[in-house]
């Protein structure tokens, strides 16, 4: 490898650096030089290939980066458009702003009712009686008096297995369903639904028998939701929505969905009853009617047992209107007590001269002579 002398690496240097013009190379040292003028030559040599080959028109200065937290000038502001934010407010006009304040109260005020009932029954956000039963082998029908109709048609005995969940069942008559779980329900010329929390009963008469268990089993009708445990209850709908429950045993909570009636408890023997629409009665919880003894223990049609059942109301006046005869007696007593007098003792009813008349109460209102 040949050594270069100062003088060499001095003027290749300024060959290659003549471009910029820092310093020019000296022609006298490359005439001197063999070496220099074979480096000097290849370089022109070189140099004037790249020149030949490189047109600068075809290459452009890339732009420089956009700094994102640079705010738009005015002028790409008008070339990009409007902004979202600016978009959004020229659509609130107050027409539309006054519409959108209305729709937000209206969630924030119907929220706490939604919060309060609980989901609704088949929407599957509650605890599922049936979850585990979503759109198959639902129900089985047992041998009854009257029609299921399902989607139009009427069912068999054993062929209801496959109805999905919300679709209506249609029982004229009188049939019985068997769902999963043990739930056995006994319908009257109903019309309801399957759902994953138990039936929705739009109208008639359901016997529910429900085994124990965890998960509660729910009826809802337009009026009320009813929520079991194990027990067994009747369920009526009227045409005006009006729902009364009946317990034969176990226990029953009903939530009535309409009106200020808060969720009642009922115990074996009780009923409860939720006005439909039409109606304005409250809902009351009905337990059985006592029997006295010596009345009959069905009254006729149309008739009160309240005039004999109430304590203000004496069964025999202080003042008597008769003879102190035992037919007489028997007589004032019958016709006070509202009950028709026997014609044979009618006849020995002896009426008084005013002047005549007395009564014990006389005696004791007399001043004592002591």
């Amino acid at each position: 490898m040949t050594t270069l002398s100062r003088e060499c690496e001095r003027f290749q240097q300024s060959v290659m650096s003549a471009d910029t013009g820092a310093e020019k190379p000296d022609p006298t040292h490359a005439r001197m030089c063999a070496t220099c003028a074979e480096f000097l030559r290849r370089y022109e040599s070189f140099e004037g290939k790249l020149k030949a080959e490189f047109d600068p028109s075809d290459y452009q200065p890339l732009p420089l980066a956009k700094n994102p937290w640079e705010s738009p000038s005015p002028a790409s502001r008008e070339e990009s458009g409007p902004s979202w934010w600016d978009t959004w407010l020229a659509f609130l006009t107050p027409p539309r702003l006054a519409v959108a304040m209305a729709a937000v109260l209206g969630v924030l005020v119907l929220l706490p009712v939604w919060w309060r009932r609980g989901p609704l029954p088949g929407s599957g956000a509650e605890t599922s009686y049936l979850a585990e039963h979503e759109t198959a082998m639902l129900a089985a029908l047992e041998s009854g008096t009257g029609t299921v109709t399902w989607q139009g048609r009427p069912l068999e005995p054993g062929s209801a297995k496959g109805i999905p969940l919300g679709d209506p069942l249609r029982i004229a008559g009188e049939a019985v369903l068997t769902l999963p779980k043990g739930v056995r329900v006994t319908g009257s010329d109903a019309e309801l639904r399957l759902c994953r929390a138990g039936v929705e009963l739009a109208r008639g008469r359901l016997e529910v028998s429900v085994t124990p268990t965890p998960s509660p089993f729910r009826v809802r009708t337009p009026t009320a939701e009813i929520s079991v445990l194990g027990t067994m209850f009747t369920v009526t709908v009227a045409n005006d929505g009006t729902t009364a429950v009946a317990v034969a045993s176990g226990k029953v909570r009903v939530a009535p969905l309409t009106g200020a009636e808060g969720e009642r408890a009922l115990a074996p023997g009780e009923s409860f009853v939720v006005a439909g629409q039409a109606g304005s009665t409250p809902a009351t919880a009905t337990p059985p009617v006592p029997v006295t003894s010596g009345l009959p223990a069905s009254p006729p049609s149309g008739a009160s047992l309240a005039p004999v059942l109430s304590p203000a109301t004496p069964a025999i006046t202080a003042t008597p209107a008769f003879t102190a005869t035992p037919s007489a007696l028997t007589t004032a007593t019958a016709a006070q007590v509202g009950s028709p007098a026997p014609a044979a003792v009618a006849s020995d009813v002896v009426p008084l001269e005013p002047t005549t008349l007395s009564s014990p109460l006389d005696d004791l209102n007399k001043p004592s002579s002591h």
